[in-house]
């Protein structure tokens, strides 16, 4: 899974070919514009991970939709969120579990 994108939905993990672990614990906070609105800025929304590198600690990470907060390095492992859906709605907040993140991992 190195190099290639894949999807956690909230509280989801997954353990990479070579024994990275990536949890999706949650969305801390959306304030992505709504689809059914004209914004003048995207709004940003960060989403709250746990890392567990092979042979290692876990460490608690914070990402965000914006690009200058999309990405983050753990021992040699560079994570980044890609994508975070769904888009929020203006007339209801959107639940917990309907988030599902899209995430890609390298090395640096």
């Amino acid at each position: 899974m190195l190099g290639q994108s894949f999807e956690l939905r909230a509280e989801r993990s997954a353990r990479l070919t070579d024994g990275l672990e990536i949890r999706f614990d949650a969305v801390r906070s959306d304030s992505r514009c709504p689809i059914d609105v004209v914004c003048v800025t995207a709004g940003d929304a960060t989403v709250a991970i746990s890392v567990t590198p092979p042979a290692g600690a876990r460490v608690e990470r914070e990402v965000h939709t914006q690009p200058a907060g999309a990405e983050t390095v753990v021992n040699d492992y560079v994570i980044r969120l890609t994508g975070l859906a769904p888009l929020p709605l203006s007339n209801r907040p959107t639940p917990a579990d309907d988030y599902v993140a899209t995430f890609t991992v390298g090395r640096r």
